[in-house]
C-alpha cells in the first residue's frame, strides 16, 4: 500500500489539473492495477513486479495529454 499512495502522491502533484480523482482499492493477493479511465496502464498481476514510478508516471501523463487531444 505505501507504493500505492506514494505514486498516488506523484501523480496529484505533477498531474492534478488533469485528474478529476485517485482511487485507492485495497485488494488480496498482491493486486497493483493502475488505469487511466478504462485504459488499463499497469499490472503487477501480469508483471509479477511493481513498476518502476517514474516511467509510469510519465506514461500515464502521456496517456492523460493523449485523451485531451
Amino acid at each position: 500500500m505505501p507504493q500505492a499512495v506514494s505514486l498516488s502522491k506523484q501523480l496529484m502533484n505533477l498531474c492534478s489539473w488533469d485528474i478529476s480523482g485517485v482511487s485507492l482499492i485495497p485488494a488480496d493477493g498482491g493486486a497493483f492495477e493502475v488505469s487511466v479511465g478504462y485504459k488499463l496502464m499497469y499490472s503487477k498481476l501480469e508483471t509479477g513486479e511493481f513498476p518502476d514510478e517514474s516511467i509510469l508516471v510519465d506514461e500515464i501523463r502521456s496517456e492523460l495529454f493523449t485523451q485531451q487531444g
